[in-house]
């Protein structure tokens, strides 16, 4: 379950909260949560404040990290921070797979002396100037922060869903990175020579060229967080290399304080209706565990998930036989984007008749977050919803309690039509 629950008893304590990034009073009169006609901005308007960059005169002495970050939410990050250095642990970068550790150094100190695992650590010196990422889903911290200026390559670009980043990319200001049928293209990265890449996954062929050409590469392994907020603290993360740990807590917090006013919105439901999750793979229903995040965001949105028998986070393959059982009371069914966007339930059906079986198909009550995919076929919901869950539950407080966002406007679900 989601750890908010554990804290339902202050959650409840907690509704008139002002929601302090998008936050307004909503028609019922209740307290505000975030504005339920808003899209995602991307990019704050405003510039942060500048952290310290080279150091002129080292003084070991001296902190050079006034502005510090914890993880609260966040489970597979941590930071240790000392006077000139950082240093970065990532817990797991693939299902069983080691730790991994990166060690930042403010640009103008002298390289510390570090024995152990540190020793052998990846050595970066921040901030970081000129980053490549290996994925979309990479893109949003950076606009979130307003560090938009330090992205020097893209993977798949035409992706982006908005914002200065895909400003800059229509300007030829940032470099457009074509991935290969394996990851990354090493080639293109080395030419561009950037201070950092952001992998998108740790056993990419490309990653260890890289490294030969002292390019150093860091994973960003949000996706094994359990909950939304965990997921979307990773904005911390991509902070630590740039030195804009002051904006990335004031936006953390605000989103924070949002979802959680969103949570206590939908505490005291009378009913919680029953979500399926999943869909059709080769004959079999892919479903994750009780642990995956979306999981946990349908218990915060005041829903019960129709397989929470299921342990872990991952998908994994079932009889549909036995989602057909369980899911006998289900009322919503919320399928994961398909490759081609159903223009009906018929798109769904037509694949496999059983599907027609379903309750929720029955009532016409599925929905997909489809709504917001760009010319370029980039799903805004892997890129902007990763950052603001708040957004992403209020769709779905929404969906499961309509009468609790009485004029929402949907950011990015749709509902599928029955015809």
């Amino acid at each position: 379950m989601s750890r908010l629950r554990a804290s339902i008893p202050l959650l409840a304590l907690t509704l008139a909260l002002t929601g302090a990034l998008t936050g307004c009073s909503s028609p019922d009169g209740t307290a505000a949560t975030p504005q339920e006609t808003a899209t995602p901005p991307a990019e704050p308007p405003a510039a942060p404040p500048a952290q310290a960059a080279c150091i002129d005169k080292f003084d070991p002495t001296k902190d050079y990290f006034p502005d510090k970050v914890k993880f609260s939410d966040a489970e597979n990050v941590n930071v240790e921070y000392f006077n000139s250095y950082k240093v970065v642990t990532v817990r797991h970068t693939s299902p069983g797979g080691p730790s991994q550790k990166y060690v930042l150094t403010q640009c103008g100190a002298p390289e510390p002396k570090l024995t152990g695992d540190l020793a052998t650590a990846q050595k970066i010196t921040i901030p970081v100037k000129k980053a490549a990422t290996g994925s979309t889903g990479h893109v949003p911290p950076f606009q979130l922060l307003n560090q938009s200026q330090a992205l020097a390559g893209v993977t798949d670009a035409d992706k982006i869903s908005g914002g200065k980043v895909k400003d800059a990319i229509k300007a030829g200001k940032i470099t457009k990175l074509t991935p290969t049928a394996t990851g990354a293209d090493p080639a293109q990265i080395t030419t561009l020579k950037p201070d950092l890449f952001i992998s998108s996954t740790p056993t990419d062929p490309a990653n260890p060229k890289l490294r030969k050409e002292k390019i150093p590469v860091v994973s960003y392994a949000d996706w094994f967080e359990r909950t939304p907020l965990g997921r979307a603290e990773w904005t911390k993360f991509t902070a630590l290399f740039l030195d804009a740990e002051a904006e990335a807590n004031t936006r953390f917090e605000r989103i924070a304080s949002d979802y959680r006013t969103l949570v206590a919105k939908a505490l005291h439901v009378s009913h919680r209706p029953a979500v399926l999750l999943g869909t059709m793979t080769d004959g079999k229903w892919k479903a994750p565990g009780r642990d995956n995040y979306v999981a946990n965001e349908i218990l915060d949105a005041g829903g019960t998930y129709v397989l929470e028998h299921l342990n872990g986070t991952e998908p994994r393959p079932l009889d549909f036989e036995m989602v057909l059982t369980r899911g006998a009371e289900s009322e919503h069914w919320l399928a994961p984007e398909p490759t081609t966007p159903w223009k009906s339930l018929n798109d769904p059906i037509s694949k496999d008749a059983r599907i027609a079986n379903l309750p929720p198909v029955k009532k016409a009550n599925v929905w997909t977050f489809t709504k917001r995919i760009n010319e370029g076929g980039g799903n805004d919901y892997w890129q902007s919803g990763a950052v603001r869950p708040d957004l992403v539950l209020a769709d779905l407080i929404a969906i499961l309690h309509p009468e609790l966002m009485p004029s929402h406007q949907f950011t990015y679900y749709t509902q599928v039509p029955a015809q």
